[in-house]
C-alpha cells in the first residue's frame, strides 16, 4: 500500500497557535527557572565546607533508546557531618549523560573507590557534590529554556508589531 502523509499547519496567530506558543513559553520559563536555581546552587557550592568521604562505587551507566546510546558516571559516596553519615551520588550541579563514553570514564578515573573530598551544604548537609561550582550542563538548561521563551516571544512580536 501507499503511505499517506498528513500535514498539520498551525498558524502562530490562530487560537491553537497561541495556545501552543503559550505552552512553549511557560515550559521555557520553567526550564530557565530550574537552570537559574541550579546556577545559584552551583555558585554557592564553591563556598561549602568540606568533609572527608569514601567512594563506595564508581561505575559507568549505559542507556540506549531510539536517539542512540549515552553514558554517565555514577559515583556513590558516604561522608560524615557532625557524627551523622550521609550518602549521595551527586557529582556536580549540571551533570549530564553524553554519547561520549570517554567523558564518563574520565569522571570514573577521577573518583575511584576510596577516599574523596566532599563539599556539603551547611544548611542541609544531605546535599553534597564532589565537584563544586558551575558545570557545563547548567548552560544546556538555560539554552533550551531560553530558546523556548524566545521563539514564542519573537513570533508574538512579529505578528503583533511587524506583521499587522
Amino acid at each position: 500500500g501507499e503511505k499517506k502523509r498528513i500535514e498539520i499547519t498551525i498558524q502562530p496567530n490562530s487560537t491553537p497557535g497561541k495556545i501552543l506558543y503559550s505552552v512553549l513559553f511557560i515550559i521555557g520559563l520553567g526550564l530557565c527557572g530550574y537552570g537559574i536555581q541550579m546556577l545559584n546552587d552551583a555558585n554557592k557550592s564553591k563556598k561549602w565546607p568540606q568533609s572527608e568521604g569514601v567512594v563506595t562505587s564508581s561505575e559507568i551507566i549505559k542507556s540506549s533508546d531510539s536517539d542512540g546510546t549515552s553514558y554517565r558516571a555514577k559515583i556513590t559516596y558516604n561522608y560524615q557531618v557532625d557524627d551523622k553519615t550521609y550518602s549521595s551520588n551527586k557529582i556536580s550541579f549540571g551533570e549530564y549523560s553524553s554519547p561520549n563514553k570517554n567523558k564518563a570514564q574520565d569522571i570514573i578515573d577521577k573518583f575511584p573507590v576510596g577516599n574523596v573530598t566532599v563539599f556539603y551544604d551547611p544548611e542541609d548537609p544531605a546535599r553534597s557534590v564532589l565537584e563544586p561550582g558551575v558545570a557545563f550542563g547548567i548552560y544546556i538548561w538555560l539554552f533550551i529554556g531560553g530558546g523556548l521563551v524566545l521563539i514564542p516571544a519573537l513570533t508574538f512580536l512579529y505578528y503583533r508589531v511587524i506583521h499587522k
